[in-house]
């Protein structure tokens, strides 16, 4: 899943610059919400039952993620492209 969200990402966003909030947001958001979603299609958790713990400990590690992929991003990107 982060691989696929990480290189939609990377062509969607082109040559375009985010601010590196933005875009740990907008990674890490679509992952958790994509994987969280196949969890309750494929009956393997339901997250409307999970407590608020259960969803910061889901949320920690996708914006760790999102953080580190917009991070490798806006690195491969050419310096006039690049992003804070």
């Amino acid at each position: 899943m982060g691989i696929g969200a990480g290189a939609v990402f990377g062509v969607l966003a082109g040559t375009r610059r985010m601010p590196l909030a933005v875009a740990t947001a907008l990674l890490g958001g679509a992952v958790m919400a994509t994987t969280d979603g196949s969890l309750a299609v494929l009956r393997i958790s339901d997250p409307r039952t999970w407590r608020r713990s259960d969803w910061i400990a889901d949320l920690v590690p996708h914006l760790a993620y999102g953080m580190a992929a917009a991070a490798t991003l806006n690195r491969l990107r050419p310096p006039s492209a690049q992003c804070g």
